[in-house]
């Protein structure tokens, strides 16, 4: 509804060129808007809370990389050779501390909004 009100906002007064719209929007439009619309909070102060404690942001908001696009993850199987494959490049997984090899296991893999991949073996990378 909001943008279909804007465009018969800037119609009325024929409004026709960019600057004429930026000046009608930051003078005019929007200080009408917020007189009509605007609501002072209930209770004063921020309704923020703090980001709850190993809270990790960056595996919140990774990437869709499954071709149904429904999840933000996408399982793999580790071939024999301790690579998976993803979007036809291959990544190595290299051995820790718990696991000499990981053939056979199921790993998810991220893209995080960087571009970046990161593999995960139950929960850690």
């Amino acid at each position: 509804m909001f943008p279909d009100r804007l465009c018969s906002e800037l119609r009325l007064p024929k409004i026709s060129t960019l600057e004429e719209a930026n000046r009608y929007l930051t003078q005019e439009f929007i200080p009408k808007h917020n007189r009509r619309f605007s609501r002072l909070a209930k209770e004063p102060g921020s309704a923020y809370i703090p980001l709850p404690q190993g809270l990790k942001l960056k595996e919140i908001f990774c990437l869709k990389v499954d071709k149904s696009f429904t999840t933000r993850r996408e399982e793999r199987t580790v071939a024999a050779d301790n690579t998976i494959s993803h979007k036809g490049k291959f990544f190595q997984i290299l051995p820790d501390e718990y696991r000499v090899s990981f053939f056979k296991a199921k790993v998810e893999v991220h893209q995080h909004l960087d571009g970046s991949i990161h593999i995960f073996y139950q929960g850690k990378s």
